[in-house]
């Protein structure tokens, strides 16, 4: 709790994992879940509001099933969220097999999950296409991208990551050594606001680029460049674009950069150019292209379903209980 006292000082936003040893399979070792979850009761209590819980289970014996786990995801959503209403509950990294989640899914868990957590893997892309459709509209965590000794590279995986879908990526270290966050402190102010992945936008070359566009169409997009070559060329299909920028993640300043129209094509080209660049781009505003701006606010009631109401009512009951 002191270490979340902490993080939560500096302004940042406490993740707590929670680790469970639990045997399996759970039916036969109520028992030790049991002492579990009323140590994690006692910690959300005292940590209070505002903190995410993320359950991890590591079982010291047995292999658990789908209704192992899909039970674990219940009984300690319940235990968080009656110690502390606001808190929000995750569990995982979860299986990436679309087959294994929608088995999981089948045992209701959707209500009892606020953020989905996925492992790094080459299959979590179709694991977060299958949860679009099992459980659409939640939050994509992703647990955890190795930090390399290039804390600028991590931008790149990050970017990545976001593109395909992710609202948060997590970086872990591999040593016991502080990395230089300053790369990523850059890229946080350059890609924060409301940035929308626009795969339409995305430029061909280098070796990888994700285009975001920002509420005034301008672009920020950050490009790996290819191993050995010196420069970076980039193409892309708006030939509306101008302006390109590199931003130097290492100090926030940023340059002009070559950008060329040709054949209904932009072209960008970084010469001496980072392993990982980001990039600005401006588009025409609406008036200069003599279209319009208008500005809509939608709103609606949400209409909270049967099942986060059975959930918060087995959280109260349980709070009470305890």
């Amino acid at each position: 709790v002191a270490a979340v006292d902490a993080v939560r000082d500096t302004g940042a936003q406490p993740w707590l994992r929670v680790v469970f040893s639990s045997p399996a399979p759970l039916a036969d070792h109520l028992g030790a879940l049991g002492r579990e979850l009323a140590e994690l009761a006692g910690i959300v209590r005292e940590a209070g509001d505002r903190i995410f819980v993320q359950a991890v289970w590591r079982p010291e014996s047995g292999t658990p099933t789908a209704k192992d786990y899909g039970y674990l995801i219940k009984r300690a959503a319940v235990v968080v969220t009656g110690a502390a209403a606001q808190a929000e509950f995750a569990a995982g990294p979860l299986p990436s097999d679309p087959a294994v989640l929608e088995k999981l899914y089948a045992d209701e868990v959707a209500a009892y999950l606020d953020v989905l957590v996925l492992a790094p893997t080459t299959e979590a892309v179709s694991a977060m296409e299958a949860l679009t459709v099992l459980d659409p509209g939640k939050p994509v965590a992703v647990d955890a991208v190795v930090l390399a000794d290039k804390s600028s590279s991590a931008v790149g995986e990050v970017a990545a990551w976001a593109a395909a879908g992710a609202a948060v990526t997590f970086l872990g270290l591999d040593s016991g050594i502080a990395p230089d966050l300053e790369p990523l402190k850059v890229a946080t102010r350059e890609l924060s606001g409301g940035l929308v992945h626009d795969p339409t936008s995305d430029p061909s070359g280098g070796g990888g680029a994700w285009a975001f566009v920002r509420e005034d169409l301008g672009l920020r997009v950050v490009a790996k460049k290819r191993g050995g070559e010196r420069r970076l060329r980039l193409v892309f299909s708006d030939d509306q674009l101008r302006s390109p920028e590199l931003v130097d993640t290492s100090t926030g300043e940023s340059r002009s950069v070559i950008g060329v129209r040709k054949g209904g094509e932009f072209v960008v080209v970084v010469e001496d150019a980072p392993d990982v660049a980001l990039l600005r781009l401006e588009r025409p505003s609406a008036a200069e292209l003599e279209g319009f701006d208008e500005e809509i606010e939608i709103g609606g009631e949400r209409e909270m379903p049967v099942e986060e109401i059975i959930r918060r009512l087995q959280a109260f009951e349980d709070d009470q209980d305890r």
